[in-house]
């Protein structure tokens, strides 16, 4: 768990948090907006993930390069997700996914990582929203993603926690609490897929739960300096195929703004060329 009296270290530049997004498959594209702000040197101060958002930010923040995440997310099926189980407390199992993870994830706790990192989950009985700081790490990304009535909830410090998408699917609060000046929050749930009618019962689920972390998203944007929202409208939450795509989309969107991004730095100033060469590159 947290503690919101941890205090960092003063710059004399501005913090900086990204907050990424649920979104099931969608969220793939947090890979590409992490690649752009990493090879433009912006440094990144506090990283929070709400599921999908919990794995890729925990990849990132535990050095796995972007090609290798890209390459084990192209490869990913669902049967790399979880396993069917006869729990009364879930249709499946989300400990399956534990070799993905270790595929994903170089380290094994918290305090090894190489950026701060938190990963949101939600306590099932109270609705309380809980941001995992310490111990393992793998668990907690499992926490993360665990989708009430599909999952089995995992069990952390004797709390019954789920997906964070329940309350804070694009975490921009927790990043305001830890103080972060500059808040970069993306988003890849804003635009659901409602042509084509869930058809069994974990697509209904899945389903549900995009539904409410949009409506959750939509009040923590608010709070974001910059949103960066990824066109991935036309692709479905399980569209494993189209790994690539997704994450290009999420390098354009990010190159759009990077320029708002360095303005933000003192010693960034961003010319009038290139913000024209940004624009045109739109």
């Amino acid at each position: 768990m947290w503690s919101p009296c941890m205090e960092f270290p003063k710059t004399s530049r501005p913090k900086i948090g990204i907050a990424l997004s649920g979104g099931a498959v969608r969220g793939f594209a947090h890979i590409g907006v992490l690649r752009v702000l990493h090879r433009a040197k912006i440094p990144i101060d506090f990283l929070v993930g709400t599921s999908i958002g919990s794995v890729i930010g925990a990849a990132y923040a535990s050095g796995t390069s972007f090609d290798e995440m890209e390459e084990i997310c192209a490869a990913m099926r669902w049967r790399d997700v979880a396993r069917w189980t006869f729990s009364k407390r879930g249709l499946a199992s989300i400990e399956k996914n534990d070799a993905l993870l270790d595929r994903l994830i170089r380290v094994e706790t918290f305090d090894k990582l190489r950026i701060p990192f938190y990963a949101v989950a939600t306590d099932i009985r109270t609705g309380e929203l809980i941001v995992l700081s310490r111990g393992d790490l793998k668990t907690a990304v499992r926490a993360s993603c665990a989708i009430p009535g599909l999952f089995v909830p995992v069990k952390i410090q004797g709390r019954d926690l789920v997906d964070g998408g329940v309350c804070a699917n694009l975490p921009v609060l927790p990043l305001q609490k830890l103080g972060a000046d500059k808040i970069i929050a993306v988003d890849v749930s804003a635009h659901i897929d409602t042509a084509r009618p869930p058809a069994t019962v974990y697509e209904i689920l899945v389903q549900s739960m995009l539904l409410i972390g949009r409506a959750a998203a939509r009040h923590a944007r608010s709070g974001a300096d910059l949103i960066v929202e990824p066109d991935v409208g036309q692709f479905s939450w399980d569209d494993f195929n189209h790994c690539g795509d997704l994450v290009h989309a999420g390098d354009s969107a990010m190159r759009k703004l990077l320029p708002t991004v360095q303005s933000w730095l003192p010693d960034r100033k961003v010319s009038l060329w290139s913000r024209l060469r940004a624009k045109l590159r739109s």
